[in-house]
């Protein structure tokens, strides 16, 4: 399991869904952004990342190894986090109204660091699942040759 390609499916699915939500937004005034949008990248790499891994290696990686890539996972979805809200704080009127309020930061790491247990507890769950799936998908795949 890498943790470069892991951040770069994120970011790129994060970038994916504000680009969509945007376009949507200002061509047919219709907004699909919300909080549980925020799980689809971290959905999206740890799949991405079972379903490599599985066909790199036949087999489902050990739990001990999808825990601990799991744990670096959610450390790279805090940091790159905190990197996109002090980014967008310069950018968002809102955000950085918040920044400038003695609790605001607070409040925002609070949320950045539940997103963090979050992400490590799917990531595992996700990669297991991605794994596991592509290898039922080639053995059926196999059985119809």
């Amino acid at each position: 399991m890498d943790l470069k390609r892991y951040a770069l499916n994120f970011i790129l699915t994060a970038l994916a869904l504000m680009v969509v939500n945007y376009a949507l937004l200002t061509f047919a005034d219709v907004d699909i952004g919300n909080a549980g949008m925020g799980l689809i990248p971290i959905f999206l790499a740890a799949m991405l990342e079972g379903q490599r891994y599985a066909r790199e290696h036949g087999d489902v990686p050990e739990s001990r190894a999808m825990w601990q890539f799991s744990k670096q996972a959610a450390m790279v979805v805090v940091a790159i986090n905190m990197v996109l809200v002090a980014a967008l704080s310069f950018v968002l009127p809102d955000l950085r109204y918040l920044m400038t309020q003695s609790w605001g930061p607070g409040v925002l790491l609070c949320v950045i660091l539940v997103v963090g247990v979050i992400s490590f507890l799917l990531t595992r769950q996700f990669l297991g699942m991605g794994a596991r799936t592509t290898l039922k998908a080639e053995a059926k795949k196999r059985k119809k040759q």
